[in-house]
């Protein structure tokens, strides 16, 4: 026995560096999977985006069995099917840049800037490096598994991980969800939206991450079976993977809140949050574990959860007690915000408010008549086209610009797609020419229109 496993081990030797150095030629288009999905998702498309995701792995998987088990092309076969599978996705995602039916677009770069490069690497850098961190962790991991149990112990944290997979898909589909409307009220200022949207994203994971959880554990043998694990490792594989998927509904609070905090423009805790669990809390949680009993070293998710969660609370405590700064915090400008029905005497309401507001921050005649006519137009367009319209106005001073935020919930209908030539559209004319820029999208059931003016002393 011992001649063929040596020879299976001189083959492994030799394939893993072949396989790494495939992988790492590929690199470029695999890396570019994920923010395709994530533009196109972002930009009003989350249907493509879905769509690209699971084609890319149809095709990954079907590509794989035509190469690996029909064609018998090994190695080679499996680096041409996980890039066939990206291509194909990256093909789909691009497709939405050639609709143009969102606000991106693709463009010829003229340079970066070292401005944007830097705010970019700020907001991306929380993010990005938990794959850094993963990449540590599975081979520390491995190591320490391999040293206290053997390869069997290995195999076991495989699969457990597998499972906890599952339930993790649900927190990023809460995620997803969750981010573009954070964003969208912490660019509108509305605290209340943001709170809302961040607890009805907690309560939902949760919920959704329990259910799966609590399905896992009770199951967790049949799971194993399913997988293959063998009947003599069935039981260990089972205690492990109720101990991973018991941490479930914890990292689901630690992720919601991670995302939460890089949406309010507070990267420095989402950072410090995904720091510590992806690496350095788990990193000794496992170490420490693992120098008891080979059971004990199971406990380090559910503990590294904990331990995380209690202390990213114990950092909103003292930021908002001890160190008095407020968890949502907006640069300096005036806010005007209301909530109304759709009805002309409520629109004319509010457009009065408004003119009042405007003239107390000391805008100028000709400003302040265009930003209300803005309003007015645009409002009386979108009740036109519904009923039981409910629509919020958020319009933010800054030192340079008027930025109005219409939100409704209405069906789609975007009034700046009006011809200039149609009778409805004159006012809308004015508005769009002297406008510095507007967009629209439609996303979770409401419309949502931003338009900013530059000020007198800023055109």
């Amino acid at each position: 026995t011992k001649a063929p496993n040596c020879a299976r081990m001189l083959i492994r030797i030799k394939v893993i560096p072949h396989y790494v150095k495939l992988m790492l030629l590929c690199c470029p288009v695999l890396f570019m999977q994920a923010p395709l999905q994530y533009f196109v998702h972002a930009d009003d498309d989350p249907k493509l985006a879905s769509l690209a995701l699971v084609m890319g792995c149809v095709f990954d998987c079907l590509s794989g069995y035509i190469l690996i088990v029909v064609n018998n092309s090994g190695v080679n076969g499996s680096v041409w099917a996980t890039l066939i599978g990206a291509v194909v996705m990256e093909f789909i995602c691009l497709l939405h840049f050639c609709t143009k039916k969102g606000c991106l677009k693709l463009k010829r770069p003229s340079g970066i800037l070292p401005e944007i490069a830097k705010d970019s690497l700020k907001t991306g850098f929380a993010t990005s490096m938990q794959y850094f961190y993963k990449f540590v962790i599975l081979l520390a991991f491995n190591r320490i598994l391999l040293k206290i149990s053997g390869e069997n112990a290995v195999a076991v944290y495989d699969i457990s991980t597998n499972a906890a997979s599952f339930a993790l898909a649900v927190i990023d589909a809460v995620i997803l969800a969750m981010i573009p409307l954070v964003s969208t009220f912490f660019g509108e200022r509305n605290k209340e939206g943001i709170r809302s949207s961040f607890w009805i994203s907690v309560v939902t994971g949760v919920c959704a991450t329990a259910a799966i959880s609590a399905v896992l554990m009770i199951f967790s043998k049949e799971f194993c079976g399913l997988v293959g694990v063998s009947q003599g490792l069935i039981a260990e594989g089972a205690f492990a993977v109720r101990m991973v998927v018991l941490s479930i509904v914890l990292a689901c609070v630690n992720n919601v809140l991670a995302a939460y905090f890089q949406n309010i423009d507070s990267e420095r805790i989402s950072y410090i949050i995904i720091f510590m669990r992806e690496f350095a809390v788990l990193f000794i949680c496992g170490v420490l574990f693992s120098k008891g009993s080979y059971p004990m070293f199971w406990y380090t998710y559910l503990v590294t959860e904990a331990v995380v969660f209690v202390v990213t609370v114990a950092m909103i405590f003292v930021k908002k007690t001890v160190m008095k700064q407020p968890l949502i915090h907006f640069e300096e400008g005036a806010v005007f915000s209301e909530t109304f029905s759709g009805s002309c005497e409520k629109i004319s309401e509010v457009c009065e408010r408004l003119q009042e507001f405007l003239e107390q921050e000391h805008a100028s005649v000709k400003k302040a008549y265009l930003v209300t006519l803005a309003v007015d137009e645009t409002c009386r367009l979108i009740a036109e086209n519904t009923d039981d319209l409910m629509l919020q106005l958020t319009l933010i001073v800054t030192g340079e610009e008027y930025v109005l935020h219409i939100r409704d919930n209405a069906g789609k209908f975007n009034p700046m797609e009006i011809d200039d030539e149609d009778e409805h559209g004159l006012g809308l004319k004015i508005v769009k020419k002297q406008a510095k820029e507007y967009y629209y999208r439609q996303f979770v059931g409401f419309n949502t229109l931003t338009m900013s003016i530059a000020k007198e002393n800023s055109v």
